[in-house]
């Protein structure tokens, strides 16, 4: 799995899809998994931002796409 550090939202994503001449099938964001106790804190306080609407989009940690050429 490419681990990366920047921020990206689904309009990011979408944009280098079609400077790249991808066309999108589904693109969504994805929940993160709670294996541990610390992740699941996380996971818990990215629920809480979004219900306050404080973080659109920065509260997924993965974005799912699916695109073809």
């Amino acid at each position: 799995m490419d681990k990366h550090y920047s921020l990206f939202t689904i309009e990011h994503i979408k944009n280098l899809c079609e400077y790249s001449n991808f066309k999108i099938v589904k693109i969504q964001y994805l929940e993160a998994p709670a294996y541990s106790k610390k992740s699941f804190i996380r996971l818990v306080i990215d629920h809480m931002l979004r219900l306050f609407n404080l973080t659109i989009g920065f509260a997924y940690p993965r974005i799912l796409l699916i695109a073809h050429k």
